[in-house]
């Protein structure tokens, strides 16, 4: 054991601590504090630590409001304030992107929207295992359970307790999945558990849609989700933002541009069960969506009907089979999974040369290693960070990029 002093925090939310022959990562300690820390693994070129004794605090820390702060994974950051939080993101990935793709933003390129830092969750899983359930233990496999979540929706945390009770009669929930928007409550249950005691639980608290082990078993196949003038149906295995209140404020960032620009045709990349595509299409002439997901495509084309758009197509496959068709398109949005774009589809896209690219990222560092080759013919004309994940060392990226011989023309 020894004392340290945390000189900043890593990209995941640790404090750094540089020590005569190797960086230290320790977790939960914030700049600027001291501490008493034991050494917990010793890899090749750092360590890994955790704090023993907290010996002076930084004003940034606070009391976490949650019970499993010490114990569960999900979140990293419950122990320091709001504002200290937003501030970190902004400056890692201001850091990220000078470093791995020289990117060095003006202060008025970037910018952050915040969120309610707590019950900002419309969706968490539950995992179940001799007759607990709970959330997975930091970095173990371990079960913690508990009675409510702190960053989740209240109608989710109004749930847990009968859902634990069902656990400890049974004790056959595998895992669970569930889903809220406003007064709808869609619950997706793994295990074995005989459906006329499954019968009474969803009568009994009102669920809207109940999947058991991949099938419907009661209630709706879907909840309704309301963006702008549309509505989405959001099956069990959709995806959709998990903030209810800032996925309408990053689908925001993206309509302004898509209605600024009007373009004739517009390609939506990686576009899930379809929600921005059809968002798009309000604003553009002719709207294409490509997914590998059978699934999400099948959601996607209920939802084009269900809306009456018939201005959008969908394409079922993986993104760099189908993009290498595509010539003139005027603007292209992306929303890649966290591993980013691939070599193929970064090289398809600076030969389409489309006028403006609107990169949607939940990685900075692979939205980095992308803009690194794209900045060969784009320029950022503004870089937006929003904070999908309070109190998680987690945040979304929206990057508009504009050719550089048009980005003043768009200015205009």
């Amino acid at each position: 054991m020894e004392t340290v002093k945390a000189i900043r925090q890593d990209d995941y939310g640790r404090g750094l601590v540089d020590q005569e022959d190797k960086i230290c990562f320790v977790e939960g300690l914030l700049p600027d504090e001291e501490a008493i820390i034991q050494v917990d693994q010793e890899k090749k070129n750092y360590r890994l630590a955790h704090v023993v004794k907290l010996l002076r605090e930084s004003d940034q820390r606070v009391m976490p409001n949650c019970p499993y702060a010490s114990t569960c994974g999900g979140c990293q950051l419950l122990h320091q304030d709001y504002v200290s939080q937003l501030r970190f993101k902004k400056n890692k990935v201001e850091h990220i992107l000078s470093k791995f793709a020289k990117i060095d933003l003006l202060p008025d390129q970037i910018s952050i929207i915040s969120s309610s830092p707590f019950h900002y969750r419309n969706k968490i899983t539950l995992h179940g295992k001799d007759g607990k359930l709970g959330l997975k233990e930091a970095k173990s496999n371990q079960i913690v359970p508990i009675q409510k979540c702190a960053i989740c929706e209240d109608a989710i945390n109004r749930m847990i307790p009968s859902l634990q009770k069902l656990q400890e009669h049974t004790k056959g929930i595998t895992s669970i999945m569930i889903r809220t928007f406003e007064n709808q409550v869609m619950i997706a249950l793994s295990g074995n558990i005989k459906e006329d005691i499954l019968q009474e639980f969803y009568q009994a608290n009102k669920v809207t849609s109940f999947y058991y082990n991949g099938l419907k078993l009661f209630g709706e196949d879907t909840i309704s989700v309301p963006l702008h003038q549309l509505v989405f149906r959001c099956s069990a295995k959709s995806f959709f933002q998990v903030n209810t209140q800032n996925q309408q404020k990053l689908y925001d960032l993206v309509l302004d541009v898509i209605e600024k620009k009007k373009p004739t045709r517009l390609l939506d990349l990686y576009c899930g069960t379809g929600t921005m595509t059809l968002l798009a299409s309000i604003y553009a002439k002719e709207v294409i969506g490509i997914e590998v997901v059978p699934e999400a495509i099948q959601d996607a084309k209920k939802n084009q009907q269900i809306n009456k758009i018939q201005n959008v197509s969908f394409i079922c496959g993986r993104v760099e089979d189908f993009i290498k068709q595509f010539q003139q398109v005027d603007l292209v949005i992306v929303d890649p999974p966290r591993s980013g774009l691939d070599h193929l589809t970064r090289q398809s896209l600076l030969s389409i040369k489309p006028d403006t690219i609107c990169y949607v990222s939940c990685d900075p560092i692979t939205l980095a290693r992308d803009l690194a080759e794209l900045k060969e013919q784009y320029e950022i004309e503004k870089f937006t960070l929003v904070d999908m994940f309070p109190n998680t060392y987690h945040v979304e990226c929206v990057a508009l990029l504009c050719l550089k011989n048009t980005l003043k023309a768009f200015e205009k």
